[in-house]
């Protein structure tokens, strides 16, 4: 066999095994990529799953939103209205009330003998009543039982003075030493059994709940366990739209 022919065999058989060790890297380079692609496209399927996800709760919540608007909107239409008819009542029975005369000449009418009595009980029921006020507007720093027991002595005090001048003139003698309670009925949730409660924690106010902390609020949720939630987060926003509506009815008179 010439010398040639066999380096021609060597030459292609090197040819051929560099041929095929081309071959399995490349198939091992492309089966590597596939691979990669293959976990870049699950990685993506994940991330697109998430954001359509989040895309739904954000709609979900868009939604709550939009019927939460509606509730509230047709809520403060219907104490707009209650306030309005309300209102004139109130205008009218204040007319009325003005052409009373005053009380003390009420109080004057009585016996000579209990002159003295009266002007004493009547001292004590002011003291009484503002200590009872300043007591019960801050709970978290008032003694219970001292409270109570404030109540007990006013409530003896306020017998003995129906007893003396009558029912008829204790209600207008009492009528100037009592604080003044919003119609709190008007917000959405809160019906008298919820109004008392308020009333004797302290809120008489539509200004107090309109600028109630998150930490009463959550004292709220545990007092008014009936009550939604919802209802009672929309509380303070009920009675700032209560007295914004009434600052208006007020400059619009003036």
């Amino acid at each position: 066999m010439p010398l040639w022919y066999g380096f021609l065999l060597i030459f292609f058989a090197v040819l051929v095994i560099a041929t095929i060790a081309a071959c399995v890297t490349y198939v091992q380079k492309y089966k590597r990529n596939a691979e990669q692609i293959a976990l870049d496209k699950e990685a993506l399927k994940l991330q697109f799953d998430q954001v359509r996800k989040e895309k739904l709760d954000l709609s979900d919540k868009f939604e709550q939103l939009q019927s939460q608007e509606k509730t509230f909107r047709v809520a403060y239409e219907d104490w707009k209205s209650k306030y309005e008819s309300i209102e004139h009542k109130y205008l009218q029975l204040r007319r009325e009330f003005d052409q009373m005369g005053n009380t003390q000449q009420t109080t004057d009418k009585c016996s000579p003998q209990f002159s003295e009595s009266i002007q004493q009980l009547d001292d004590k029921l002011e003291s009484l009543s503002q200590q009872i006020q300043t007591l019960t507007q801050t709970p978290q720093h008032s003694d219970p039982e001292l409270v109570s027991e404030m109540r007990s002595l006013l409530n003896q005090h306020m017998l003995i003075l129906q007893q003396v001048i009558g029912e008829e003139t204790f209600t207008k003698l009492t009528l100037s030493h009592v604080a003044p309670t919003d119609p709190l009925v008007w917000i959405v949730g809160i019906d008298e059994n919820v109004k008392e409660k308020l009333v004797s924690s302290g809120i008489r106010s539509f200004e107090q709940i309109a600028e109630i902390s998150q930490k009463e609020m959550r004292n709220w949720f545990v007092l008014f366990e009936d009550v939604d939630q919802n209802l009672i987060e929309s509380w303070p926003l009920q009675a700032q739209a209560i007295l914004q509506t009434k600052n208006k009815d007020k400059t619009e008179q003036v």
